[in-house]
């Protein structure tokens, strides 16, 4: 799929869980997109990964803090971080608009509408289900209902950034 929509997209900028991104290849994501604020990196953490994400970071101009593991884990209420938890601008929803336009140039378009779906790994997982069937774009809804969480996030396809999704 592929989209022409900015690859500035992510999270709330607020201080809660769901501001944040985790783990190696989520933050490294996210960094290139450009959507990180703060870096928070393991302290006793050494290796490969940790220079090839500083210097993307430093790259980026975004600002890192060594952390203890304990405060990682408190961040990620004990999902698996791989020592690297990045604080990400809020996720911006395709327009509708913008979704149905692109949709009429398909041939055979799809678009996937969701009601209800709660469980964050139940959405990641259609997502990613979405992107692997080019699916033209997915909606679901604003209230009662799942929106884009680091679990999802760390479920959706590498391009995440630019999938179509509207609340």
């Amino acid at each position: 799929m592929n989209w022409p929509l900015p690859p500035f997209l992510w999270y709330t900028s607020s201080m809660e869980n769901n501001d944040i991104v985790y783990g190696v290849h989520a933050v490294t994501e996210a960094l290139q997109a450009n959507t990180g604020n703060k870096l928070y990196i393991q302290e006793d953490l050494r290796g490969k990964n940790v220079d090839k994400i500083k210097a993307l970071a430093a790259e980026k101009k975004v600002s890192i803090s060594w952390t203890p593991k304990k405060n990682l884990q408190e961040m990620t209420e004990g999902a698996v971080h791989q020592g690297f938890v990045l604080r990400v601008a809020a996720f911006a929803y395709t327009d509708l608009a913008a979704i149905l336009k692109q949709t009429a140039k398909e041939e055979n378009p799809l678009l996937l509408i969701l009601d209800g779906l709660t469980d964050p790994h139940n959405l990641g997982s259609i997502l990613r289900t979405a992107d692997a069937t080019n699916v033209s774009g997915v909606i679901i809804p604003k209230h009662r209902a799942v929106g884009v969480t680091p679990v999802v996030s760390k479920l959706l396809p590498e391009q995440w950034n630019t999938f179509p999704l509207r609340v």
